[in-house]
C-alpha cells in the first residue's frame, strides 16, 4: 500500500468501529413515532440480491418481487425529495416528512438536507445526530461511511468544525475496516467531498486515505482501475492542494488515464474545490 504524507498531521485510527456522538450540542430529542407505510430502499451502488431482500428464496427478486422492489426504491427516494425540498421554506414540517421515513439510508439524507435550514444551532445539532445514528444503522463500513456524509457536508457547510473533525476522525476509523479497497474508494469520494470546503489539514487527512485506497492492488492481485477512475475525477483538487503529489500521481496513471486527468486539471483551473468535488448534494 502507498502511503502519501500531505504535510497534514499523522492521522490515528480509532476503534474499529465508534459509534457515539460526543461533541457539544450533539444530544438529539427523542423523535415521536409516525406510523407510515413506506417501504425500504436503496440507492446509488445498491444491487438486488436475495441478502439484501431478505428473501428465503433463490426467486425472490424476479418478476413481481423486483416491481415492488423498485417500487420500494421510488417511494422513499421521492419522500427524501419532497423533504429536501420543503426544507428550504418550512424545515419544521419537513422535519416530520424526514423522520418518517423508515429506511435509514434516505431518512439520514433528508434529515441532514433538514438540518441545513433549521435557524436553532442547538436544533440543527440535535437533528445530524438523529442523521448520524440513521446511518450508523447500515452496517457495512462503505454504506455508512457514504451516508454519513451528508450529515458531515452541513456540518462544514454550517462551520462547525469541532463536530466536523471528530465525525470525519469516526467516519475514517469505520471505513479503514473495508477490505475492498474499490468499495473504501468509493466511500472516501464522497467523504471528501463532505469537508473539501473545510480546514486544510482535515482535508488532507481524508485525502490520504482517498488516495491510498485508489492505488491499492485489488484483491486478486490485479491493478485497481475503478480506484484509478475515481482518482482522475480528484486530481483538479489534488493538484490545486499539494501540485507535487498530483505530478506523482499522474505518473503511476495508465496513459488513457493520464490524458483524462490532465485535461481535467486544464480544463478546472478556475473551478472552486466544491465545484470539482460536489458531492454529496447537499
Amino acid at each position: 500500500m502507498i502511503i502519501y504524507k500531505l504535510s497534514a498531521a499523522r492521522l490515528t485510527l480509532h476503534s474499529s468501529r465508534p459509534r457515539a456522538v460526543c461533541w457539544s450540542g450533539a444530544s438529539a430529542p427523542r423523535p415521536s413515532r409516525v406510523q407510515v407505510s413506506v417501504r425500504p430502499a436503496r440507492e446509488g451502488t445498491w444491487r438486488l440480491s436475495e441478502r439484501t431482500l431478505a428473501r428465503r428464496d433463490r426467486d425472490s427478486w424476479r418478476n413481481h418481487d423486483l416491481r415492488d422492489t423498485v417500487d420500494r426504491m421510488s417511494s422513499a427516494t421521492q419522500q427524501r425529495d419532497r423533504a429536501a425540498e420543503l426544507a428550504k421554506q418550512q424545515p419544521e414540517p419537513a422535519l416530520h416528512l424526514a423522520r418518517a421515513i423508515e429506511d435509514p439510508w434516505f431518512r439520514c439524507q433528508a434529515l441532514s438536507h433538514v438540518a441545513r435550514y433549521l435557524a436553532s444551532e442547538a436544533e440543527r445539532s440535535a437533528v445530524l445526530t438523529e442523521a448520524f445514528l440513521a446511518g450508523s444503522k447500515l452496517g457495512e463500513p462503505n454504506r455508512v461511511t457514504t451516508v454519513s456524509a451528508w450529515p458531515l457536508k452541513v456540518l462544514a457547510i454550517t462551520g462547525q468544525s469541532a463536530p466536523l473533525e471528530i465525525e470525519t476522525e469516526r467516519l475514517l476509523a469505520i471505513i479503514a475496516t473495508e477490505s475492498s479497497p474499490v468499495r473504501r474508494a468509493d466511500a472516501l469520494y464522497v467523504l471528501g467531498g463532505a469537508v473539501i470546503g473545510a480546514g486544510r489539514e482535515l482535508v488532507l487527512r481524508v485525502l490520504r486515505a482517498f488516495i491510498s485506497a485508489c492505488l491499492q492492488p485489488l484483491q486478486n492481485g490485479k491493478r485497481n482501475r475503478k480506484g484509478e477512475s475515481l482518482l482522475v475525477s480528484y486530481l483538479p483538487a489534488i493538484q490545486r492542494l499539494e501540485p507535487n503529489v498530483a505530478q506523482d500521481l499522474l505518473g503511476r496513471l495508465t496513459p488513457a488515464h493520464r490524458e483524462q486527468a490532465r485535461s481535467r486539471i486544464a480544463a478546472m483551473q478556475q473551478n472552486l474545490l466544491s465545484e470539482i468535488i460536489f458531492w454529496p448534494n447537499v
